[in-house]
């Protein structure tokens, strides 16, 4: 089922993206903006991404349908220094939650994602690193 779920969902964000092309980040002369976003893959406990200097444009996040998500995201490679968006939960029953940005928030260093539930969680985080 979260499979399905993640995989709507990035027929959703890929719909949006195409919608919303006027706002563009640039990223510098050594990057060149891209028309799609990228996904990071399936997340299911806290990590670094590696993704270096990118644009930052959301995280989808799915709960095991009990028990709650708290999320935090930030511009670093590890849970520490500037968090990207406020801290956010996802209520168990919820299923599903998260946030999309457009043009996007630019990060400097990486996106760590940080998530902390009692259950399991599966997430999914959007960018443009301009490759």
């Amino acid at each position: 089922m979260k499979k399905i779920f993640m995989m709507i969902m990035v027929l959703i964000s890929l719909t949006f993206l195409v919608e919303a092309n006027a706002g563009i980040v640039y990223l510098g002369t050594n990057h060149v903006p891209t028309e799609f976003m990228k996904a990071s893959g399936e997340g299911t406990s806290s990590k670094a991404l590696g993704t270096g200097q990118c644009v930052f444009k959301g995280i989808w996040v799915a709960t095991d349908g009990t028990n709650a998500v708290t999320v935090n995201v930030y511009d670093a490679s590890t849970a520490t220094g500037k968090k990207l968006v406020p801290s956010f939960t996802v209520p168990g029953a919820s299923m599903y939650g998260g946030a999309m940005f457009d043009p996007g928030v630019l990060v400097n260093n990486d996106v760590f994602v940080d998530v902390s539930t009692s259950g399991t969680v599966s997430w999914q985080v959007y960018f443009d690193n301009g490759r």
